[in-house]
């Protein structure tokens, strides 16, 4: 955690009373790499347990350059307690100015480290985080030194005393500790030019620096010092000497030792001026500059790998390390993803996130209908739709296909980072058919023909209809021909249809007509293609595979449930206001007020069942899946079912007799599939079913709180949406006080 900082200087307090510490001074002594300040107090927990870790510190890296200075905050007596340790120095906070100048408050432990040529180290509360600085430091932090010949300015002989200069110069850059390792030879040299402040950083780490030594020989000598990174200045002296003279302040050698002090303390003192003081200032107070800084990358996508001055330091994007603090290189790269590289300055605790630009594009593949297989440069890739695909730039080839339909293909060019739409329309393959109706006495008659429950005209007469066309239907009000087909796109496909009644009296003896719901497969749940009016509970669509059943074509009636009554078998259903049951006058009317137990028992008494909920759909809206049992058509009026319209019950209040609504008939003839009233269904309610449903004659979950129910009731509107044949509803099983509740039989063929 970074901390309020305002001066390096901190504790170069100018009361005399008190005894004070000049970080500047303490770093330029000879073998002092790293100074650390620790703020503590008595009361301070983590203060106190953290004696041991500073303990291992001073012993490890003391003889190395480390130095601690702790300060009390509380002052007075507190200041002669030991803290467990024996650190550097211990300072008295008496007045609070040291707490105050650091503006630290009570925010403790609280550390401060310096490196030796000014840079902070660290500033956190959290000694995990300095012990780490620490070993980082002193194991990973190198500086390396060459020292240079010494160059005369005029042609003389100084040969002895150059190298005497020079053997001085190595030896007291030895005793200041400051470099890692001093050399005089053996490394080639990169500049000889030399750029004052064109310096990035004012002394680069793991590199190698070096001394440049210049003299003048005659009566008054000099000798310049100067330290430079591959010809960046960085810092110099320029001493006189006596050359005459062996020993004292005026020798060579000492002449050559002060140079080497100045040279390390304008290092330290760069960093303590002014100019660096109004740099930290107008750069706020969360100051960080350290010389290993902790980082954090991101990247948008995340798994990009991190360079930063063309070194590795993560594998993938999030996340976290140290590096030198300053201006780096960085770069991100990821597969398929174009290289991002900056020059970014990385300060503590900073975090870099890029978003990254593909190097790819993206196809979409759209079909109507949707169902098309699809192959992307001769490899199969799915069904459409197939949305946002990315891909490489460049020319791709679609190729998309289905029974039925002539092939199509599209050539596009992805550029990078853009989105393209392949979109087909393909018309079905044709062929010809020719219908004529008759009815049992083969006689011609005139009947309405569909292909695949779209009506496509009147018979007799011939039609073009897709080769993909799976069953014709041709009936007229009372009569029906069903059957399967398989036309080809050549020649004419002859069809004399038998219309027979598909509704017929009750094979049981019990109950009213059943109509025959041949095997076969249809679709569920709602297409949002046709209907903007789907719930959650109603997706997917999906196409299911249903054996051959028979429905009752009318919901049950009162009358008939009285006969089940009558045997001793049905219950009597509740007894409130708009039940059915006893009003005489509803005979015909469906029988409302019952429980799923006694729908179930009079199903079981008529030698039926209670439809699934998957028989009940397919019943009610054919093969295709119209969102009406009439087709696609709105309605919003009382011509087609019993609804609220102008009144509950088309404004009778309550339900009409079963079949009054002839417009409303299903594919498979069965009426009042929509309004009069909610029907019981056989299936336990999950409103996530469909997400996970078997494909072949489902019959709902093994258990559950509610039973499904189905079609709308009399008090149903369009608005509301429940006459739709995909709507979903649920009741409890023993609700019988619901008079828009009722049911219908169905049975196994």
């Amino acid at each position: 955690m970074a901390v309020l900082f305002k001066t390096h200087a901190a504790f170069s307090g100018t009361d005399s009373s008190r005894e004070s510490i000049n970080i500047a001074s303490e770093l330029e002594k000879p073998g002092v790499r790293m100074v650390a300040v620790e703020l503590y107090a008595s009361w301070c927990e983590e203060c106190v347990q953290a004696g041991s870790i500073w303990k291992g510190l001073q012993k490890k890296y003391g003889p190395e350059g480390l130095r601690v200075f702790m300060v009390f905050v509380e002052g007075g007596k507190r200041c002669s307690e030991s803290p467990g340790w024996t650190p550097e120095k211990i300072l008295c906070d008496d007045d609070g100015s040291i707490v105050e100048r650091f503006r630290v408050g009570s925010r403790l432990p609280i550390t401060f480290l310096y490196s030796w040529d000014g840079r902070v180290a660290a500033s956190t509360q959290d000694v995990k985080m300095v012990e780490k600085t620490i070993n980082d430091y002193f194991k990973n932090i190198h500086y390396n030194l060459l020292v240079d010949r010494v160059r005369t300015e005029r042609k003389c002989d100084e040969s002895p005393r150059n190298d005497l200069i020079r053997d001085v110069v190595i030896r007291e850059f030895k005793n200041q500790s400051k470099f890692n390792s001093i050399t005089s030879s053996g490394v080639k040299i990169v500049s000889d030019e030399i750029t004052p402040g064109a310096c990035e950083d004012r002394l680069p780490v793991d590199g190698l620096l070096r001394i440049r030594l210049g003299g003048d020989c005659g009566s008054h000598s000099e000798i310049s010092t100067i330290l430079e990174k591959d010809g960046c200045f960085i810092a110099s002296s320029r001493q006189s000497y006596n050359p005459g003279v062996k020993d004292g302040p005026d020798s060579p050698e000492a002449a050559a030792a002060k140079a080497v002090r100045e040279v390390v303390g304008e290092i330290v003192r760069e960093r303590f001026g002014p100019a660096y003081e109004k740099t930290m200032k107008r750069e706020g107070a969360f100051y960080t500059d350290r010389l290993r800084s902790a980082f954090q990358f991101q990247s948008i996508p995340a798994g990009a790998e991190v360079m930063v001055d063309r070194k590795v330091v993560c594998k993938e994007t999030p996340c976290s390390g140290f590096v030198p603090g300053g201006k780096h290189f960085v770069t991100m790269k990821l597969d398929k993803y174009l290289r991002k590289m900056d020059l970014v300055e990385i300060r503590n605790e900073q975090k870099i996130s890029w978003s990254l630009e593909p190097d790819f594009g993206w196809i979409e593949v759209s079909s109507r209908p949707a169902g098309f297989d699809v192959e992307l440069d001769g490899k199969y890739v799915g069904e459409t739709p197939i949305a946002k695909m990315p891909v490489s730039v460049g020319r791709h080839e679609v190729h998309v296909w289905r029974e039925c339909y002539p092939d199509q293909k599209e050539s596009v060019i992805v550029e990078r980072g853009r989105e393209y739409y392949a979109n087909f329309d393909p018309k079905p393959l044709k062929g010809r058919i020719e219908v004529k109706a008759v009815d049992e006495r083969g006689r011609e008659i005139p009947a309405d023909v569909y292909i695949d429950e779209n009506l496509i005209g009147k018979a007799p007469g011939e039609f073009d209809v897709s080769v993909c066309a799976k069953q014709i239907e041709v009936k007229d009000a009372t009569r029906i021909f069903r059957d399967t087909i398989a036309v080809k796109d050549c020649g004419t496909l002859k069809i004399s249809a038998l219309l027979e009644d598909n509704c017929l009296q009750s094979p049981t003896g019990r109950g009213g007509p059943m109509c025959v719901i041949p095997a076969g497969e249809f679709w569920m749940g709602c297409n949002r293609m046709e209907d903007e009016d789907c719930r959650d509970n109603e997706k997917p669509y999906h196409k299911l595979m249903i054996s051959g059943f028979m429905m009752d074509k009318f919901e049950v009636t009162a009358g008939e449930y009285r006969k089940c009554m009558e045997d001793g078998v049905c219950s009597q259903p509740a007894a409130i206001e708009n039940c059915n049951y006893d009003d005489t006058s509803a005979v015909n009317h469906p029988i409302n007020c019952v429980d799923w137990k006694q729908a179930d028992a009079y199903c079981s008494w008529a030698g039926k069942r209670l439809p699934t909920e998957a028989e009940w759909e397919k019943a009610a809206r054919g093969v295709k899946g119209g969102k009406y049992p009439w087709g696609n058509t709105e309605s919003s009026d009382c011509d087609r079912a019993v609804m609220d319209y102008f009144g509950c019950g088309c404004g009778t209040g309550g339900t009409l007799p079963v079949g009054s609504k002839p417009g409303g008939i299903s594919p498979f003839r069965v009426m009042d599939m929509a309004g009069n009233v909610w029907e019981w269904t056989s299936d336990w309610y999950d409103e996530n079913y469909y997400k996970d449903t078997p494909v072949i004659d489902p019959r709902g979950p093994i258990n559950g709180l509610f039973k499904v129910v189905r079609g709308g009731g009399w008090n149903s509107t369009n608005k509301k949406n429940a006459l739709r044949t995909s709507f979903r509803n649920f009741y409890y099983l023993e609700d019988r006080f619901s008079d828009d509740l009722g049911f219908r039989c169905a049975r196994s063929k």
